[in-house]
């Protein structure tokens, strides 16, 4: 209590406040199988992009990682935004090696233009 009154402030409710055009906005039928996907483990779903999670190479991504965040200031260059087109020197080698040394192939998603 400050001042005899009662400091404590009211309670909130945990209210989602969204737009009007999101309130008429349908869930998108990509939504659905990717929850069906996720649900259902032995799934292979392509259409949801999931892919089989023993495939994934989450050791050569570590390896990666670890180097990507060796030092403050490279972890800092990497997550910061950049260009559309990437950096350069990334980019000149994605396109002359199309794999690294751990067979790691990297790929432009469903957005990329090249």
């Amino acid at each position: 209590m400050k001042d005899g009154k009662n400091d404590k402030q009211p309670r909130r409710s945990a209210t989602l406040c969204v737009s009007r055009k999101a309130m008429r906005t349908h869930r998108p039928p990509i939504s659905g199988l990717m929850a069906r996907g996720i649900q259902s483990p032995g799934l292979i779903s392509f259409a949801a992009g999931l892919v089989d999670e023993a495939t994934l190479p989450i050791v050569q991504v570590g390896r990666i990682g670890r180097k990507l965040f060796s030092s403050p200031a490279r972890a800092r260059s990497v997550l910061q935004y950049g260009t559309t087109l990437g950096l350069a020197p990334l980019g000149a080698k994605i396109f002359t090696v199309p794999m690294d040394q751990d067979g790691l192939l990297i790929a432009g998603g469903l957005n990329s233009h090249g």
